[in-house]
């Protein structure tokens, strides 16, 4: 379980720039170390499931494989990470997390 902060601004090119501050929790559904993936649901969202392959597209990253891409990079030592959306989406997504207590 991984309780954070998230700071969240996302835009599609039909919808203006919208951002807002939630307070999560994140729950690792399942680990394949034989791919370097896993699954996790957040409390708020419990139908719906992000697969992440670590390590990818670089070393240090997680990209999310089952959904929209997105990549992020958690910075080492700060308990914060940070995500933006694939280059190939339409829509606009960045996302700072903080790991909280």
């Amino acid at each position: 379980v991984r309780n954070s902060w998230s700071l969240l601004m996302r835009a599609t090119p039909t919808t203006p720039l919208a951002s807002s501050i939630s307070r999560e929790r994140q729950t690792i559904t399942a680990v394949d170390a034989a791919t370097s993936t896993y699954s996790r649901v957040f409390d708020s969202a419990p139908d719906v499931v992000d697969v992440f392959q670590v390590n990818k597209p670089l070393p240090g990253m997680v990209e999310r494989t089952n959904r929209a891409f997105v990549y992020a990079m958690p910075v080492p030592g700060t308990g914060v990470t940070i995500a933006v959306d694939a280059p190939n989406n339409p829509a606009f997504l960045y996302s700072t997390t903080l790991t909280r207590p």
